[in-house]
This record gives structure tokens, sequence and C-alpha cells, in this order.
């Protein structure tokens, strides 16, 4: 029976592992749930795809393509006060909503640079 056991801890821990190994890009900014103070808002500072991420996911929430210059971050939502990502370029400003309600934590990434 111990030998089961230590078997499927070993598996949860790998899985854990290849989880947090997925996750690509270069953490630019990140908001803990829970956490009094967002993060101020920042700029893009060169062109490419940004990503939000859950802590611990194996895919991105959302991926949008910025420039130079761009507006992202994590704000408080108007109406509710629920933080939520967002992104503002000269054209468009979008809210995220954070749904993924086991993360303790949600990063901005920078994935890779426009072609």
């Amino acid at each position: 029976m111990l030998k089961l056991s230590s078997t499927a801890a070993l598996a949860v821990f790998a899985l854990f592992l290849v989880g947090c190994a997925s996750q690509t890009g270069k953490t630019l900014v990140t908001y803990g749930r829970g956490v009094s103070d967002i993060p101020a808002p920042v700029q893009a500072d060169k062109a490419g795809t940004y990503s939000v991420w859950a802590a611990d996911a194996v895919t991105p929430v959302t991926s949008v393509k910025l420039d130079a210059g761009d507006t992202y971050g994590f704000r408080a939502e108007a109406k509710t006060g629920d933080v939520v990502a967002f992104f503002k370029t000269a054209t468009r400003e979008q809210e995220i909503p954070l749904k993924e309600w086991i993360a303790t934590s949600f990063s901005w990434k920078y994935q890779k640079s426009a072609k």
C-alpha cells in the first residue's frame, strides 16, 4: 500500500512540474489574488505577443499583439471592483476577467516579438 501511495505522489509531483514548465515567455507583471495592492499599469517596451497566465496554467487566459507604448496590466473593474487584466492600444481597450477561481496569481508575460 505504501508503494502505491508513493507512486501516486510522484505522479502528481511530475504533473505539477510539467504544468509549470509549459508556461513560456518572460514574466513582466504579476497580480497576487488577495493582495491589497494592484500593480501599476505598464507600457510595452517592444512590439510582440503578450499573454495573461494564471499561476500553474498550461495555456494562457488570453494573448494579444501589442506595440511599443501600448499599456497593459491589472485594475479593478469599475462596476464590481473585481480585479481584471486589461490592455489599451491606440485603437482598442479591453478588460479580461480573471475567472480561474483556483489560481492564486496572474501574470502578463512577453511571448515573442512581432514579425
